[in-house]
């Protein structure tokens, strides 16, 4: 099976973000109030969401 330009483009995307993407460990450490900041959440259907960290606690 070939893959078509298009699918290309988008394997080589998909390779590149996975190349340039971060550990948490890597990502400098949060500062100031909780208030502003926002956390990933995920709900029963598998859907991720935003949720401020503030309301989560």
């Amino acid at each position: 099976m070939e893959l078509t330009d298009n699918e290309v483009v988008k394997v080589r995307a998909i390779i590149t973000a996975v190349d340039n993407g971060k550990k948490i460990t890597d990502l400098p450490p949060a500062t100031g109030g909780i208030e502003s900041y926002k956390i990933e959440v995920v709900d029963i259907t598998g859907e991720s969401k935003q949720l401020n960290l503030f309301s989560a606690i």
